[in-house]
């Protein structure tokens, strides 16, 4: 049994692969943590009071993490995505590898405020876009604690359409898989 987290920034392509993983790989379960999302908070933002759903106690991580222990029990990889997988010290600790997804901010930007469609559901407006990237909410946790981080495998340039992955030892022998 093999967990892995897939972290990013939001809108970098973290369910596209996991569903790509998901259909080459044999015995694989996604948990993705927007299906433990279950409030919004008040927070400030420049000195304004404000609703936010992109904060880590807008999570429910003891529900992932019960979750992502089931899956394990019958499942020969679980791959656990989204962008606060991380952030969450006994959800990290289950992780056998992570896969972090590099976006430059200005794609993150554009990804992010898109219209409204399957691939951006929720498009945010430039200025909460940056707001979120000055709070550190859009991906960095990331980099919350450094002892995990030789533990990362980095994927840069994911904005291309058509990429190549070389898949970690976890998948099978060495394979390369067109996204």
């Amino acid at each position: 049994m093999t967990i892995v987290a897939l972290s990013g920034c939001t809108r970098s392509g973290k369910s596209l692969l996991a569903k790509m993983l998901e259909k080459h790989l044999d015995d694989v379960k996604v948990v993705h943590q927007d299906d433990f999302w279950y409030r919004s908070v008040a927070v400030e933002v420049n000195g304004r009071p404000r609703r936010s759903e992109e904060e880590p106690s807008c999570t429910n991580f003891d529900a992932m993490r019960q979750c992502v222990e089931e899956m394990a029990k019958c499942h020969r990889i679980v791959i656990v995505e989204g962008f606060q997988v991380l952030y969450d010290p006994k959800l990290r600790e289950l992780f056998d590898h992570m896969i972090h997804l590099d976006l430059t901010f200005d794609e993150c930007l554009h990804r992010r405020t898109a219209a409204r469609s399957p691939l951006n559901p929720n498009p945010l407006s430039p200025q909460d876009v940056v707001d979120l990237a000055a709070r550190r909410l859009i991906g960095m946790f990331t980099f919350k604690s450094f002892e995990f981080r030789n533990r990362i495998w980095h994927v840069t340039s994911f904005a291309s359409p058509r990429i190549t992955v070389q898949l970690p030892s976890f998948a099978c022998a060495r394979h390369t898989h067109p996204l």
